[in-house]
């Protein structure tokens, strides 16, 4: 067996079900697709739909001045046009994060 980093099986599974709702058109896929028409180009630039947990939606920003604007001032907003456009009740919460890439991010 290979050394390296070791994952549990939860970690595997999520991977697992992760690829397969993007391929699969599952909710992260259609959020995905959504997400710049229902934020807008400003914040589409800055902060990018990466997976979902439950009916919470994970969001990588740009910065942590972004996550905390959007946490404060437009969570509510993003659910419930999210929700409209999809036609359905898939998203519930959302938690900003700063992305690991958001660095190599192109400033607009």
């Amino acid at each position: 067996m290979p050394r390296g980093k070791t994952q549990s099986v939860g970690d595997l599974i999520g991977g697992i079900v992760r690829t397969w709702e993007r391929r699969s058109g599952g909710p992260i896929e259609r959020i995905i697709i959504a997400w710049d028409g229902v934020v807008g180009p400003q914040i589409a630039a800055s902060a990018r739909p990466v997976e979902m947990e439950g009916t919470t939606l994970l969001v990588d920003v740009r910065d942590a001045v972004w996550r905390d604007q959007l946490t404060r001032f437009y969570t509510k907003q993003i659910i419930a046009k999210l929700n409209a456009q999809l036609g359905a009740t898939l998203v519930r919460g959302i938690g900003f994060r700063v992305g690991r890439d958001a660095a190599q991010w192109e400033k607009t």
